[in-house]
């Protein structure tokens, strides 16, 4: 469930300040997209949900000025999804999410693979930014204040997702609550017996590794176990992972879990399991950070974090939406929690 709620109506704006698109949509009881397509004549919308936007319309003395302003007079109804690779299972499912919302709405929705290079994000964002599209769904590299800022100084309507960016208040953000689902499974796992973690990852210094890092040793503190952990950054090399990996496995006197970063280096642990003759759980248990299509197919059946996508992207389309028709309410941050999926691949006896 998201921890922080959208903002809610103004019911008699007359007295207080002009009503927006957001309070219509918030009487109307529908989204800011549909009060959009009643007002501009789109979208396959029923007339019962027409008839209450122009009821919305007509009790607030709503004028559609501030629509006519924001919406895409000057622009044309494309969206970019910037993300930084399309291996992960998150962001697939991401995109397909966000694609249906933005052929409901009429939008094209352009996806954008930056391979983590801050120059590659910021030369394709400017291209966004000449074609005039409508507004940007962006999961920033490491590196984000260039791009952000000319986003805002071209202003380009924003929404930041799953990659929270501190002491960012143009924008809004919407993110998985990573620390605390690491935190719930890390004591889960220390009450299972396990004295050591070992977590794998390509990019440690992404502000999601360093959230779930922190959820782990928050748990470790707060239990006063003597529980080792490991960061074992690695390549996109399967093989060196390989070599890595029996390197920290020597000492096989902890009872070890691995948790690894993403769906590839799941795949990489599982292969690296096999070649090294070792049994999950029985030798070594595995929890991946994401959950990929695959988590029920695999033998055992293996243990993840499971991001509420669909939530994520329900809600970033809706700020989205409200920003590309000329709100400007003060940015949000909003949380949505993580599930943790325990399976086969994680050893349960203490």
């Amino acid at each position: 469930m998201a921890k922080k709620e959208l903002p809610g109506v103004v019911r008699n704006p007359r007295h207080l300040r002009k009503a927006t698109i957001n309070d219509v949509a918030a009487l109307a009881g529908v989204s800011v997209g549909t009060v959009s397509n009643v007002i501009n004549g789109r979208g396959n919308v029923s007339e019962p949900r027409r008839k209450k936007v122009r009821e919305a319309i007509a009790t607030l003395s709503f004028t559609g000025s501030l629509l006519a302003k924001g919406m895409r007079a000057q622009r044309y109804p494309v969206v970019g999804l910037c993300v930084p690779n399309s291996t992960s299972s998150n962001f697939v499912t991401m995109t397909d999410i966000l694609e249906e919302h933005a052929t409901g709405a009429n939008f094209e929705l352009v996806q954008i693979i930056t391979r983590h290079d801050q120059q590659r994000e910021h030369d394709r964002i400017e291209r966004l930014i000449a074609s005039r599209a409508s507004g940007v769904l962006l999961l920033p590299t490491l590196l984000a204040e260039p791009v952000l800022e000319l986003l805002h100084s071209s202003q380009m309507p924003t929404v930041i997702i799953n990659r929270f960016v501190a002491d960012e208040e143009r924008f809004d953000q919407v993110l998985v609550d990573h620390r605390s689902a690491f935190v719930a499974a890390t004591r889960q796992l220390l009450e299972w017996g396990h004295t050591r973690i070992i977590v794998a990852t390509q990019f440690p210094n992404f502000s999601v590794v360093r959230q779930n890092i922190a959820g782990i040793n928050e748990a470790i503190a707060d239990s006063g176990a003597d529980v080792s952990s490991t960061i074992m950054k690695c390549g996109t090399n399967q093989e060196e992972f390989n070599r890595m990996l029996a390197v920290e496995l020597r000492d096989a006197s902890r009872k070890t879990v691995l948790i690894a970063s993403s769906s590839l280096l799941s795949a990489w642990s599982i292969e690296a399991f096999r070649d090294l003759g070792l049994r999950c759980p029985e030798d070594i248990s595995l929890l991946a950070a994401e959950e990929p299509h695959w988590a029920m197919a695999a033998w055992p059946s293996l243990s993840c974090i499971q991001q509420p996508t669909r939530e994520l992207g329900r809600i970033a389309w809706d700020l989205l939406s409200r920003r590309m028709a000329g709100g400007n309410d003060a940015a949000v941050t909003i949380r949505c929690d993580a599930r943790v999926n325990f399976r086969g691949s994680v050893s349960r006896s203490t």
